[in-house]
C-alpha cells in the first residue's frame, strides 16, 4: 500500500492490479489504476513514490529461471501519479522477485530480489540457487535474471544476502535514526527451510556509504534482529519517532526504540 498526495490517496497492490483509493466526503473509493499485470509463481508487491512524479512497483517473474513471453514480467515498473501517461512503462528488468522499494535521500531507487531455487528437476537450465539481493536500481538496468544463473554473466547486487532467505520489506533511515544508524537500509528476511537449513526469519542492517567515484555501496551486512522472537517479518518502517516497525506475518507488529540519541555532528 502506498499513500500520497494531499487529498489522501492511497495505491493499493493485489495480484496482478494496483487500485485507486480516493477520498470523496469522507467515503474512500476504489477504482482500477493499473490492471492486467503478468503474474504466476510471482507476481507485484512494493511500490514507492519518486521525486519524478513517478510511482515505481514491482513485478515479479512467472517462475523460477524461465524465459518469459510478456516484457513487464521480473521488471520494476513506473507510472505517473497524477495518471497523466497512458501507460506504464518498465524501469528495469532482469529481476525473478524484487519485493520492496525504497529511495536513498539522494533519489536512488533500491529494490530487495529474491534469487531463484533452481530446484532439482528443474529443465530451466539453472545449475544452483542464487543468493537474495539488495539492488541499487537504474533506467534501463538488466540485473540478470534469467541469464546469470544459467552461467551467462554475473547477477549485479548492491549486496548479497543469505540463500534462501526471502528479503521482503526495505526501508532506509532519513535522518531519524541515532547518528550511528544513519546510513543505513533495514531488510526483513522472511525466512525459508531447505532441508536441514534454515535461513531468514530476522531483520538485517545494511550500512550505505559511497566509493571512490562517489556511486552508492554498500559498507557492511550485519544482523540487526531476530530470529528470536520473529516468526515471519515482512515488512520494515521508520516511524516519526525514531523508531523501527516491524510487521510480522504471524500477526504481530513490534516497535524497536532508538536508543544513544545524541546531537549528531
Amino acid at each position: 500500500m502506498l499513500v500520497f498526495g494531499a487529498s489522501e490517496r492511497v495505491l493499493v497492490a493485489s495480484r496482478g492490479r494496483i487500485d485507486l483509493l480516493s477520498e470523496v466526503s469522507g467515503i474512500y473509493r476504489s477504482e482500477p489504476w493499473v490492471v492486467d499485470l503478468p503474474n504466476g509463481e510471482h507476481s507485484n508487491n512494493g511500490m514507492a513514490l519518486g521525486a519524478d512524479g513517478f510511482v515505481y512497483f514491482t513485478v515479479g517473474s512467472t517462475c523460477d529461471v524461465c524465459d518469459e513471453r510478456d516484457p513487464r514480467s521480473a521488471t520494476v515498473m513506473r507510472a505517473r501519479s497524477d495518471q497523466s501517461a497512458p501507460e506504464p512503462e518498465v524501469f528495469a528488468r532482469g529481476l525473478r522477485n524484487a519485493y520492496d522499494l525504497a529511495f536513498t535521500g539522494a533519489g536512488e531507487l533500491l529494490a530487495t530480489d529474491n534469487g531463484p531455487e533452481c530446484c532439482a528437476g528443474e529443465t530451466s537450465g539453472c545449475t544452483r540457487p542464487g543468493a537474495d539481493r539488495l539492488l541499487h536500481l537504474e533506467a534501463g538496468g538488466d540485473y540478470g535474471w534469467p541469464a546469470a544463473y544459467r552461467g551467462g554473466g554475473p547477477a549485479r547486487a548492491l549486496a548479497q544476502l543469505p540463500l534462501h532467505s526471502g528479503a521482503t520489506g526495505l526501508t532506509i533511515d532519513d535522518g531519524l535514526l541515532p547518528c550511528a544508524d544513519r546510513g543505513s537500509a533495514f531488510l526483513a528476511l522472511w525466512g525459508t527451510q531447505h532441508g536441514s537449513q534454515e535461513s531468514g526469519r530476522r531483520v538485517l542492517r545494511v550500512r550505505l556509504g559511497r566509493d571512490s567515484a562517489g556511486g552508492l555501496a554498500a559498507s557492511e551486512t550485519e544482523p540487526f534482529l531476530g530470529p528470536d522472537g520473529l516468526a515471519h517479518p515482512i515488512d520494515v518502517a521508520i516511524g516519526r519517532d525514531g523508531a523501527l516497525y516491524i510487521l510480522d506475518f504471524e500477526g504481530s507488529v513490534y516497535r524497536v526504540a532508538p536508543t544513544n540519541v545524541v546531537s549528531c555532528p
